[in-house]
């Protein structure tokens, strides 16, 4: 703790580049030195205001008005003017800080999609974090209203952590948990399909009379048979099948932002991972890769040979097909729900699943295994050779 500069007992000193002052003297109980802090960086402006502390102190001491205690002496939380006092302002600082550890697709939702309801509420302050809320009930949805009071919190923690919010606690902590749930989060289902319903949703699809549809037969079949998210899919290159057709390096997926297809780098965990191929799968990559492949060619393409766009393949051609064989409403991550629930009920360990799959017990737990469809499966045979 280096000593700055002395003033008749009363010295401005450092603790981790935060300023103090240590008063001695015999005014002080049992002669012993304390310290006030101000609650300030070390700079030359805070300097300032140390030494206005200091006249105020060596002042009441010459009216022999000096308190003691030193609590008249200390700066109140109420008088630390917060560096960024504007929910607004803090927001744009921490999407500098995100921007270098998230994806291009999650950072483009950030800035944009939260970014301009968060700019256009006309409650700024962050200490106005009750009437931010009201009006993004009043605006948008409970579902975004809870998203972006949850990133606003780690925005203001984020602040206090790195001084630029101080003198307060994050307002917001807690607040998306006093909302109404999601169904989703209430039910905590999984949107499986049965092994007679997988069985015709893949004829339906190989044996289609549109074109269209039977041209994503095998994509439907990689789905099904991996359990991979379907951006992993779309992303699929050729060059992330091993070659001995061992095993599928899942590293990456194509995503839209804006209209335009972006390839990411990693799992949505952020992880990379190898799938084992197994008999049928060998089989359909067999098919599905040509020898005039290059190394950087999608497996899978739209029937144009381009990239396929998930939403139009959802409305376009997956409903159309699945919702009259199925009954109920689902989109192709009912396959990865499928491949999880299945492979479960049949004996597969919970950690096989979990590496394959990129997703944690508890999830799994909650969100892929129902009940109902583990009596379909019977548990495989001990020692019979496992998917």
């Amino acid at each position: 703790m280096p000593k700055i500069k002395s003033d008749s007992g009363i010295t401005i000193v450092t603790n981790e580049d935060r300023l103090r002052l240590r008063v001695t003297g015999s005014l002080l109980p049992k002669n012993k030195p304390q310290f006030i802090a101000l609650g300030l960086d070390d700079n030359p402006a805070n300097r300032l205001t140390a030494e206005s502390k200091i006249l105020e102190i060596r002042s009441d001491m010459l009216k022999a008005e000096f308190d003691t205690t030193l609590d008249k002496y200390r700066l109140k939380a109420k008088a630390r003017a917060a560096k960024i006092a504007n929910i607004g302002e803090l927001w744009i600082e921490y999407l500098k800080y995100k921007q270098k550890s998230v994806k291009e697709s999650h950072y483009d939702h950030l800035a944009k999609g939260l970014g301009k309801l968060i700019a256009a509420n006309p409650y700024q302050e962050i200490d106005d974090s009750l009437a931010f809320r009201e009006w993004l009930l009043e605006n948008t949805t409970i579902g975004m209203t809870k998203r972006i009071l949850t990133h606003c919190n780690a925005a203001v923690q984020w602040g206090i952590k790195n001084r630029l919010v101080v003198g307060i606690d994050s307002p917001y902590e807690g607040m998306s948990g006093d909302l109404p749930k999601h169904a989703w989060e209430l039910e905590g289902k999984p949107n499986a399909l049965t092994l007679d319903e997988i069985k015709k949703v893949r004829a339906a699809f190989a044996n289609h009379e549109d074109i269209n549809a039977e041209n994503y037969a095998m994509f439907v079949d990689f789905l099904f048979l991996t359990g991979c998210r379907p951006s992993e899919a779309i992303g699929l290159r050729v060059s992330d099948v091993a070659a001995d057709r061992s095993y599928i390096a899942f590293n990456g997926g194509i995503v839209r932002v804006q209209g335009k297809a972006i390839r990411t780098t990693g799992s949505k965990n952020n992880k990379a991972r190898k799938f084992p191929i197994n008999r049928d799968l060998e089989k359909l990559l067999d098919e599905a890769i040509w020898d005039t492949f290059k190394p950087d060619d999608l497996v899978f393409t739209s029937i144009l040979g381009k990239t396929i766009i998930y939403s139009s393949f959802c409305g376009k051609i997956w409903k159309p097909v699945v919702t009259p064989i199925i009954g109920r409403d689902s989109t192709p991550y009912s396959c990865r729900d499928s491949f999880i629930t299945h492979q479960l009920a049949g004996g597969m360990p919970a950690s096989n699943v979990c590496a394959w799959c990129d997703t944690s017990i508890p999830v799994i737990q909650k969100r892929y295994l129902d009940p109902a469809l583990a009596l379909e499966v019977q548990p495989l045979n001990l020692g019979e050779k496992k998917i």
